[in-house]
């Protein structure tokens, strides 16, 4: 990766890490979208998705969020079975 534009020079687990962007919805391009998320890996578009569409995500998706157990640090078959369900 080159270190002059918007790119970082990542080398090991200790370099700094690229910011996220924040881009406007009205404003942002396809390309500017690509290069943010190049370049850091995510992207937040402020106004991509409407107030009710969030709310409704979050309804759909909190079952499953509910669902979910912390991992204690042990490994079991529930986690890696043998056999595709």
């Amino acid at each position: 990766m080159t270190n002059g534009g918007s790119r970082m020079d990542v080398k090991s687990s200790r370099s700094p890490v690229p910011k996220v962007l924040e881009l406007q919805h009205s404003t942002a391009t396809r390309e500017d979208v690509v290069k943010a998320l190049k370049v850091s890996g995510g992207v937040i578009i402020r106004g991509f998705l409407s107030p009710e569409q969030v709310k409704q995500i979050e309804q759909d998706t909190r079952p499953w969020l509910e669902k979910d157990k912390p991992w204690n640090g042990e490994f079991d078959q529930d986690m890696f079975p043998s056999l595709p369900r």
